[in-house]
Parts: C-alpha cells; structure tokens; sequence
C-alpha cells in the first residue's frame, strides 16, 4: 500500500484526533486532510499530476505546509525530493543536473520546470515508476551528493516493526526537530500519521523549544544530545527535565560511552534508544537502553525482517571476526532502488539481493554487530590496514576528549600516518590522551600526528565533513601539537 492510502486510512478512522502542529498551527486529521484535497486542486489546476512519476523537489522549513504539499505530490501520482530549506541556488542547480525535477515547490511558489530530460531513476525492488516515492541525497561527506531513489513499499513495510521496536502506542506525540529532508527525520514523520500519532514539527531547533512541546519520542543525533546536556546544565531544574520526551532515539553516529552516561543521569526518567541504518539499507540494527548496558560498543541486533551477512572483497560469504572485519550487507525489503543516474554506484552497492553502505564489521557470538569502519575511511600505515572508526572510538572515551576524527596523511616512510584531530574540555590535556592511547592502541594504531580545534566542521545532518575537515587541516586552521 502506498504511503498517502496509509495515511488516508488513519485518518477516516480517527478524524477529529490531533494530527500534526508546528509553531503556528494545530490540526486535526479532518483539518489536515481537508488542506491536502485543496493542495491536490491547486497542483492540478497549475497543471501537476499529468503523468504519473512527476519529480517534485520540496523546499521549505519544517511547517505543516511541508506535509501537506508531500501528501498532495503522492495523491497525483508522484516522487518527492526533498531539499534541506537553506540548500543554495548554487547547490540546487548541482543536485537538479543530475535528476531534474518536473515541478518545484517552495513557500509561495508552484514552478514548472522546463520539460525535464528523462532521468535515469532505477528500478531494483519494484517493477514501475508509479511505485517511487522519494528521492533523496547522501550527505556527501567524501564527495558529491548523490540521489537515492526509495519506494513506497521501502518505508511502509518498516512501520509496524519501528512502532513494536521502539515500544510505541497509539497516542504518541512525536517532536521532529531537524529538517525532513533527512530521512532520518522525515520518517518518524510519516510512522506518526501513519498510525495515530500527533506530529510536532519545529522550524528552528532550541533545546528549550524542544522540551516545550512536551512530546513524548524523538529522533535526535549525538550532536543534539549534546546540547541538551549543555542547556540542562545550565537552565534546567531537576523537575524540568521530565519534560524530555519519554522515548529518545539517536541516530547519525554511534554514541560514546559517556553520552549516555551523561544522557541517563541527566534525563533519568527517558528511555535512550540507537539504531543503525542509513539511506541505502533502511534500519538495520537497534540497541536498545538495555543492549547499552550489556554491550555498548556494538550496534545491536538486527531489527525485525531484516537479515545480515558479511562479504569479503570478492562478494562472497565470510565468517568476520575482530580480527578479520567483512562488509556489512543487509537482505531486507527496506533496501532502495539505487542511485538516480548513477548505474555503477548502483552496481557497487549490491550482490545479488544484498545491499551495502560499505561499513566493515563483524558479528559478535551473541548475534551483536560491532562496526569497525568503512572500507573508504581505511588507513594504510606500514603494511597494516587501520580503520578510522577503530581509532576515533577509543579516542571519544578518554576523559576530556568532547570530539575526534582520525585522517590519514601522506608519509614517504609509512605510506601513511594517523592524524588525530581532536576538540577537547581543555586545551592542557594532550599529554594524558596520548598516555591512554599508548595504554589502550597497540603501537601501529597509534596517532603519530595531533591537531587541536575548537569545534569539528560538520554537513548540516550533524556528521563529521572529513574532506572539509582534511582542507582546514592542511591549510593550518588545527593547531598541531
């Protein structure tokens, strides 16, 4: 069933239940179904819906308008492109040169693009493009975006799954903080009308706004843990801090031992729940808050209806140990089509029925899954292959350490060293980190170069930008010690 009919159906049955708010309206199901019939009108008459597979890009802030005009796009038959509200004209005209889009909808604005040149969308797990629903971007943290294509079944075989994993009822009222050209953010959106829930959807993140709208589940990244701590710290009574929502979920990096710590101490009467997935996988693996007591440093098990394998670098299957990671590949109905015109991308991406973000890791004997890097982020160092991820895990733990990110730089002796770049509590602490690592990282894996930032730049979906990173390096921004 399609995402709109799902939708459709919640709310014939329960009509006059709240549905969706943000800062300027609230709405009922019947309200906010009523707005979506005259949306569909307007596109209509502005002559959308003409052909069934209609490329609409979106771009606006959170706002039940945001809503409204993806519900309307999918009753006309056609495929959403979100866009992240401050994307620059610059930065559009690169994301529509290689998937052009038929129609554009921002505030105020209904605009036909020129007759756009038929794109390369692919087709993998469904049979039409009628079954499209969305194409999205990669953060493009290594190189350019790329535009992953899902379908309506991707999303929609996941919801009963998410309501039963992350213990879920009907009357939730789920907040979504950062911007629904995440998927990571729109599709709590979606499970919310999707099964009765009232959707809260802030323009602009605050902590303070957060908590204000009392909900009851969130979608957050570490980065936004962060700053939740921070504002408790400094504004929050004891009392108040019962206002987090009940069910927090995070999602984007895995998060170190002591944010969780700091997390549960804090915010002591909240359920702090991870998962793993990305755009090309759907979710994958789920650490619930009481995996994080007896495994933190694993990923968790796989969700429901999901199935895990790991390849070697010749794509066949391979027992992974610690000691001899594999790629992570995933069996699941959630997987996406491939990138829109990018067919060896595509290709790179699967084995058979198989899908991979090219994460390396292993199982663990009681069915966890620990991840030990990407096979793009490898270090080769003296002959040895040295994970990124590995290094930057056991840096984050050492006290005083807020941030780290490992690179490799170019040596005529070693091939390459690692350069740690790290933001720390405070700027006299180097000393005691590089003791930990010599007591915690054999020699080889040791940073044999260090810099020092105030902050780490990151891509608008909190994630460490390590080219930009790279150039802020290289050009003496990091104070090296």
């Amino acid at each position: 069933m399609r995402i709109e009919e799902i939708i459709s159906k919640q709310a014939q049955r329960m009509p006059n239940r709240w549905a969706i708010a943000d800062s300027r309206r609230r709405l009922t199901y019947r309200e906010w179904t009523g707005e979506v019939e005259e949306r569909v009108r307007e596109l209509r008459r502005a002559g959308a819906g003409a052909a069934e597979g209609e490329i609409f890009s979106l771009q606006r802030p959170n706002s039940i308008e945001w809503v409204t005009d993806m519900l309307a796009v999918l009753a006309l038959g056609g495929i959403i492109m979100p866009l992240h509200p401050e994307t620059t004209d610059d930065e559009r005209d690169k994301l529509f040169a290689s998937v052009p889009p038929h129609w554009m909808l921002r505030p105020d604005e209904v605009r036909r693009q020129r007759p756009a040149p038929a794109s390369q969308l692919p087709l993998r797990q469904t049979e039409s493009v009628k079954d499209l629903f969305l194409i999205g971007y990669t953060s493009g943290s290594t190189g350019k975006p790329k535009g992953y294509v899902k379908s309506h079944r991707s999303w929609t075989c996941g919801l009963e799954g998410w309501t039963e994993s992350f213990r879920l009822g009907d009357k939730e009222r789920i907040v979504v903080p950062l911007p629904m050209s995440y998927s990571a953010q729109l599709y709590p959106a979606v499970h919310g009308l999707a099964t009765g829930a009232e959707v809260l959807l802030m323009d602009n993140y605050t902590p303070e706004g957060l908590l204000a709208y009392e909900a009851t589940c969130v979608t957050i990244t570490p980065a936004l843990i962060d700053s939740l701590l921070r504002y408790s710290e400094k504004r929050l009574s004891p009392n108040s801090r019962n206002r987090m929502p009940r069910t927090v979920i995070s999602v984007g990096a895995k998060l170190s031992p002591s944010q969780r710590w700091k997390f549960e101490s804090c915010f002591n009467a909240s359920s702090l729940y991870e998962y793993y997935g990305s755009s090309e996988m759907g979710y994958v693996t789920l650490v619930s808050p009481e995996d994080a007591k007896q495994a933190p440093d694993t990923v968790g098990c796989p969700f429901p209806g999901v199935e895990i394998a790991f390849l070697d670098d010749k794509g066949r299957l391979f027992h992974a140990t610690e000691d001899f990671p594999g790629k992570l590949y995933v069996r699941t109905l959630q997987a996406f089509e491939g990138y829109a015109s990018e067919q060896e991308l595509t290709e790179e991406s699967w084995n058979g029925e198989w899908v991979t973000s090219h994460d390396l890791g292993y199982r663990r004997k009681d069915g966890r899954i620990v991840l030990v890097g990407r096979d793009r982020d490898v270090i080769k160092s003296g002959g040895s292959l040295i994970h990124a991820a590995e290094i930057e895990a056991v840096l984050i733990e050492i006290e005083g350490v807020e941030e780290a990110a490992v690179l490799g730089e170019d040596d005529e002796t070693r091939g390459e060293i690692i350069h740690a770049v790290l933001v720390l509590e405070e700027p006299n602490q180097l000393s005691w980190i590089k003791r930990q690592c010599a007591l915690k990282l054999a020699p080889h894996k040791r940073p044999r170069k260090w810099s020092i930032l105030k902050e780490l730049p990151k891509n608008r979906n909190g994630k460490v930008a390590k080219r930009l990173l790279k150039e802020y390096v290289e050009a003496g921004a990091a104070a090296e010690m």
